[in-house]
């Protein structure tokens, strides 16, 4: 019981410290790789450099690539704030409108 009973802090402490810090929350994102189903976020080093200037920055702008998972970690991002500050808000700007929709998606 007792071993138990620790399992459930733990899991109780890592969910507490994933509502204060977004670094502490991209553990439980999870995308769906075709093939394969739902995976872990992988914490490629551009992906946690990324985490670390938007935790330090109110405001920054974002030249990226496709395919290198920004908008998985920017989602991901704006969903846990939005989840977890009280009046959020979060502006997302996009080439196009198609962009815009499917980043909302």
């Amino acid at each position: 019981m007792l071993e138990t009973e620790l399992q459930e802090a733990g899991r109780q402490a890592r969910h507490e410290l994933a509502t204060r810090e977004y670094a502490h929350f991209m553990p439980f994102v999870k995308i769906v790789e075709p093939g394969t189903g739902m995976v872990t976020l992988q914490e490629w080093p551009h992906l946690m450099e990324t985490q670390a200037t938007i935790a330090a920055h109110t405001r920054i702008v974002l030249a990226k690539s496709r395919q290198i998972g920004m908008t998985t970690l920017l989602s991901s991002y704006v969903l846990w704030h939005a989840s977890f500050t009280p009046n959020a808000l979060a502006l997302v700007f996009s080439k196009g409108e198609r962009d815009a929709w499917e980043f909302l998606s």
